[in-house]
Protein backbone atom coordinates (compact mmCIF):
# COMPACT_ATOMS: atom_id res chain seq x y z
CA UNK A 1 0.00 0.00 0.00
CA UNK A 2 1.48 2.96 1.08
CA UNK A 3 4.99 3.53 2.31
CA UNK A 4 5.22 6.37 5.16
CA UNK A 5 8.49 8.30 5.00
CA UNK A 6 9.29 10.92 7.28
CA UNK A 7 9.74 13.69 5.26
CA UNK A 8 11.05 15.85 8.67
CA UNK A 9 13.94 12.94 9.09
CA UNK A 10 15.36 13.32 5.69
CA UNK A 11 14.93 16.89 5.66
CA UNK A 12 17.49 16.94 8.98
CA UNK A 13 19.54 14.84 6.97
CA UNK A 14 19.91 17.40 4.32
CA UNK A 15 20.36 20.25 6.46
CA UNK A 16 23.53 18.53 7.92
CA UNK A 17 24.98 17.98 4.53
CA UNK A 18 24.44 21.41 3.81
CA UNK A 19 25.83 22.92 6.77
CA UNK A 20 28.86 20.97 6.39
CA UNK A 21 29.29 22.44 3.21
CA UNK A 22 28.91 26.00 3.90
CA UNK A 23 31.48 25.22 7.33
CA UNK A 24 33.81 23.83 4.70
CA UNK A 25 33.76 26.65 2.11
CA UNK A 26 33.93 29.48 5.19
CA UNK A 27 36.96 27.61 6.47
CA UNK A 28 38.69 26.62 2.98
CA UNK A 29 40.12 30.57 2.45
CA UNK A 30 41.51 30.60 6.14
CA UNK A 31 43.72 28.12 5.85
CA UNK A 32 44.91 29.13 2.25
CA UNK A 33 45.58 32.43 3.75
CA UNK A 34 47.78 30.85 6.88
CA UNK A 35 49.79 28.51 4.37
CA UNK A 36 50.99 31.47 1.79
CA UNK A 37 50.55 34.69 3.19
CA UNK A 38 53.76 34.18 5.59
CA UNK A 39 56.83 36.39 3.77
CA UNK A 40 60.63 35.40 5.38
CA UNK A 41 63.64 37.28 4.88
CA UNK A 42 66.66 35.76 2.69
CA UNK A 43 68.91 33.97 4.73
CA UNK A 44 71.92 36.06 5.66
CA UNK A 45 74.24 33.04 4.29
CA UNK A 46 73.03 33.38 0.68
CA UNK A 47 73.48 36.91 1.31
CA UNK A 48 76.43 37.19 1.99
CA UNK A 49 77.62 34.53 -1.06
CA UNK A 50 76.09 36.75 -3.50
CA UNK A 51 77.68 39.71 -2.15
CA UNK A 52 80.65 41.39 -4.69
CA UNK A 53 83.65 42.53 -2.68
CA UNK A 54 86.77 44.24 -4.53
CA UNK A 55 89.59 41.31 -4.81
CA UNK A 56 87.28 38.29 -4.44
CA UNK A 57 85.84 35.88 -6.69
CA UNK A 58 81.94 35.88 -7.60
CA UNK A 59 78.99 33.28 -6.30
CA UNK A 60 76.29 33.08 -8.46
CA UNK A 61 73.22 30.94 -7.11
CA UNK A 62 71.00 29.18 -9.13
CA UNK A 63 68.14 27.83 -7.97
CA UNK A 64 64.48 27.81 -7.69
CA UNK A 65 62.88 30.60 -5.42
CA UNK A 66 61.04 28.23 -3.43
CA UNK A 67 64.42 26.89 -1.84
CA UNK A 68 64.94 30.23 -0.44
CA UNK A 69 61.99 30.53 1.43
CA UNK A 70 61.99 27.02 2.52
CA UNK A 71 65.50 27.85 4.07
CA UNK A 72 64.21 31.02 5.61
CA UNK A 73 61.36 28.75 6.97
CA UNK A 74 63.38 26.51 8.54
CA UNK A 75 65.95 28.90 9.71
CA UNK A 76 62.59 31.35 11.66
CA UNK A 77 61.11 28.05 12.89
CA UNK A 78 64.53 27.25 14.49
CA UNK A 79 64.86 30.58 15.65
CA UNK A 80 61.50 30.44 17.78
CA UNK A 81 62.66 27.29 19.29
CA UNK A 82 65.15 28.68 21.47
CA UNK A 83 67.53 25.23 21.30
CA UNK A 84 67.25 21.96 19.30
CA UNK A 85 66.91 18.34 20.82
CA UNK A 86 69.84 17.39 22.60
CA UNK A 87 71.61 16.05 26.22
CA UNK A 88 72.09 16.97 29.45
CA UNK A 89 73.56 15.80 32.40
CA UNK A 90 71.42 15.23 35.79
CA UNK A 91 73.89 15.84 38.72
CA UNK A 92 71.65 17.56 41.50
CA UNK A 93 67.77 17.02 42.67
CA UNK A 94 66.20 16.96 45.96
CA UNK A 95 62.73 18.92 47.18
CA UNK A 96 63.85 19.49 50.93
CA UNK A 97 63.76 22.71 52.58
CA UNK A 98 67.70 23.47 51.75
CA UNK A 99 67.48 22.16 48.30
CA UNK A 100 68.38 25.82 47.29
CA UNK A 101 71.73 26.14 48.97
CA UNK A 102 72.48 22.35 48.65
CA UNK A 103 71.96 22.80 44.79
CA UNK A 104 74.29 25.87 44.81
CA UNK A 105 76.93 24.26 46.59
CA UNK A 106 76.86 21.35 44.53
CA UNK A 107 77.22 23.78 41.42
CA UNK A 108 80.61 25.60 42.89
CA UNK A 109 81.47 22.07 43.89
CA UNK A 110 80.99 20.69 40.21
CA UNK A 111 82.65 24.67 38.78
CA UNK A 112 85.98 23.79 40.76
CA UNK A 113 86.36 20.10 38.98
CA UNK A 114 84.67 20.99 35.89
CA UNK A 115 85.69 24.94 34.62
CA UNK A 116 84.08 25.72 31.56
CA UNK A 117 80.96 22.87 31.14
CA UNK A 118 77.87 25.42 31.15
CA UNK A 119 75.69 24.39 34.64
CA UNK A 120 71.81 25.16 34.71
CA UNK A 121 69.55 25.15 37.91
CA UNK A 122 66.29 24.64 37.62
CA UNK A 123 63.55 24.93 40.17
CA UNK A 124 60.06 22.90 39.46
CA UNK A 125 58.65 23.30 42.63
CA UNK A 126 59.24 21.44 44.72
CA UNK A 127 62.43 19.85 43.25
CA UNK A 128 65.21 21.92 43.00
CA UNK A 129 67.77 20.50 39.83
CA UNK A 130 71.03 21.39 38.71
CA UNK A 131 71.78 20.16 34.87
CA UNK A 132 75.38 20.08 33.07
CA UNK A 133 76.27 20.78 29.75
CA UNK A 134 74.86 20.95 26.14
CA UNK A 135 75.37 18.17 24.30
CA UNK A 136 74.39 17.25 20.65
CA UNK A 137 74.55 13.38 20.85
CA UNK A 138 74.31 10.55 23.60
CA UNK A 139 78.14 9.63 23.14
CA UNK A 140 79.38 13.22 24.00
CA UNK A 141 77.40 13.06 27.75
CA UNK A 142 78.43 9.91 28.21
CA UNK A 143 82.11 10.72 28.15
CA UNK A 144 81.72 13.78 30.51
CA UNK A 145 79.34 11.83 32.67
CA UNK A 146 81.99 9.29 33.47
CA UNK A 147 84.70 12.00 34.67
CA UNK A 148 81.28 13.21 36.94
CA UNK A 149 80.79 10.15 38.54
CA UNK A 150 83.59 10.18 40.94
CA UNK A 151 81.84 13.49 42.20
CA UNK A 152 78.18 12.91 41.65
CA UNK A 153 77.59 9.34 41.49
CA UNK A 154 73.67 9.41 40.86
CA UNK A 155 74.07 11.47 37.94
CA UNK A 156 72.03 10.83 34.46
CA UNK A 157 71.82 11.26 31.00
CA UNK A 158 68.53 13.33 29.76
CA UNK A 159 67.40 13.64 26.66
CA UNK A 160 66.41 17.95 26.65
CA UNK A 161 66.01 21.12 24.87
CA UNK A 162 69.83 22.50 24.46
CA UNK A 163 71.07 26.04 23.87
CA UNK A 164 72.13 25.87 19.68
CA UNK A 165 76.11 25.19 19.96
CA UNK A 166 78.72 28.37 19.88
CA UNK A 167 80.23 28.77 16.76
CA UNK A 168 83.71 29.79 16.69
CA UNK A 169 85.50 32.17 14.03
Amino acid sequence: MFKFVPIFHSYLIEMKHFISIVILFALFPLLSIAQSGTTYPKPAILKSLQTVSPGEGRVEIVQDSRIDDLLARHLEINRRNDGIIGYRILIFKENNQNSKKAAFDAKAQFLRNFPGVEVYYFYEQPESKLFVGDFRTKSEATKLKLEIEKFFPKSIILETRINFPKLDK
